[in-house]
């Protein structure tokens, strides 16, 4: 168990990790890390991981779209985020907000041109 690593950077981790905290309190202790278990998950290549993983544009854009739908649901209210994640939001939206526009506009000029066909 020594050699294994364990891979901190899969979903299915992150899980775990959350539900071990809620329900048990050893789990706290096991889970600090010393300056040794960095240099070794530093120094293995990650190039396989690497080639499969998604790129980190479309994972952080993944996580923004599930935070904005988390905060539309009203699952996440405002106060519980940082204020990063509230400027990230609040572009996110705005960009958002823009691409409606834009297909609004469109529809809007494709109904106009459908009713000038017509007539």
């Amino acid at each position: 168990m020594d050699k294994e690593l364990i891979k901190t950077d899969t979903v299915w981790y992150k899980i775990k990790k959350f539900f071990k905290g809620i329900f048990s309190k050893e789990y706290k202790n096991e889970n600090i890390h010393t300056e040794k278990d960095y240099i070794k998950e530093s120094n293995i290549d990650n190039s396989f991981i690497e080639s499969i993983s998604l790129d980190k544009s479309v994972e952080s854009a993944i996580k923004k779209r599930n935070l904005a739908n988390n905060l539309m649901n009203k699952k996440v209210s405002i106060e519980n985020l940082s204020e990063y994640q509230v400027a990230e939001m609040i572009t996110f939206f705005e960009k958002y907000i823009d691409s409606m526009d834009k297909q609004l506009t469109e529809i809007k000029e494709d109904i106009i041109k459908i009713k000038q066909d017509t007539v």
